[in-house]
């Protein structure tokens, strides 16, 4: 169900939740700048029980949250954060040099204050990315033994172990809160991956078709798969769908069971949430 001022809140609690059990719960957080979310999963059913999304206006309202929750503060089985939408760059490993991280990053994105990087062991590369140091204050003190990734490392780990791939190249685009993040793959192989601000359905069609124009695909055969906040009733699929004719949604992350008060979930919502604790 839906709550909140403006519907700025999201939650979907199963009947067998109990805040009583939260040592036997792995908590997963999903924070990006503009959003917090975050998930349980029983350890011992592998079955998510709990959820919670809010939309919110920067970094400074997140932090608050998680601070005024109470849950959060519980004692959990494990715990995984993962960073969503903040500016990154993916560097083959035999290009990668700390050192020089920060700048490839700067090249195309105006960065935070503190430099994170992840190993992307099934594509052979580094992912570089920044946060605001406020954000590494709190989460460092609030989360001391948090395991953190950034989303887009479980993203192409999950797409690959779940056999997305084929020997053709298919097109992913995850679409939340006007960004889209479009990422290709072929054979398990990385062909591309890169970040657009949309304001219009025209915008987020413009660079669609600009990554289908640059790697020679064809609209009218290449598969186009949707994940995030995307619907048949909405115009940003309406748009793509008249120029993209292979056009389908994602779906959950395999291999865990999902409650009855979760059928509200759209099956290409909260994918790299879902994911998290398959990638500890």
């Amino acid at each position: 169900m839906e709550t909140g001022e403006n519907n700025k809140i999201s939650s979907y609690i199963s009947k067998y939740f109990s805040v009583e059990k939260t040592e036997l719960y792995h908590l997963s957080v999903e924070i990006s700048p503009n959003k917090l979310t975050y998930c349980l999963l029983d350890t011992n059913k592998f079955e998510y029980v709990f959820l919670k999304s809010t939309n919110t206006n920067d970094i400074s309202d997140i932090i608050q949250l998680i601070g005024e929750d109470e849950l959060l503060k519980s004692n959990f089985f494990s715990s995984t954060l993962s960073y969503s939408n903040f500016p990154s760059s993916i560097i083959p490993n035999k290009f990668y040099k700390k050192e020089n991280e920060k700048n490839i990053l700067e090249f195309e994105n105006e960065i935070f204050d503190v430099m994170k990087r992840d190993n992307i062991h099934q594509i052979d590369s580094k992912i570089a990315y920044s946060i605001p140091s406020e954000l590494e204050n709190f989460i460092s003190d609030i989360f001391p033994s948090i395991v953190e990734k950034n989303s887009t490392n479980i993203i192409i780990d999950q797409l690959i172990n779940q056999g997305k791939t084929t020997n053709e190249k298919s097109v992913f685009a995850f679409i939340e809160n006007k960004k889209v993040e479009i990422i290709v793959l072929k054979n398990d192989k990385l062909c591309f991956r890169n970040s657009f601000d949309f304001e219009s359905e025209t915008d987020l069609l413009y660079y669609v078709l600009f990554c289908f124009e640059q790697l020679k695909l064809y609209p009218e055969k290449t598969p186009l798969v949707l994940f995030g906040d995307v619907n048949k009733e909405d115009r940003n699929f309406n748009i793509l769908y008249d120029y993209v004719r292979n056009v389908s949604f994602g779906n959950k992350a395999e291999k865990l069971t999902y409650p009855t008060e979760f059928s509200e979930i759209k099956n290409q919502e909260y994918f790299a949430l879902f994911s998290q604790v398959l990638c500890v």
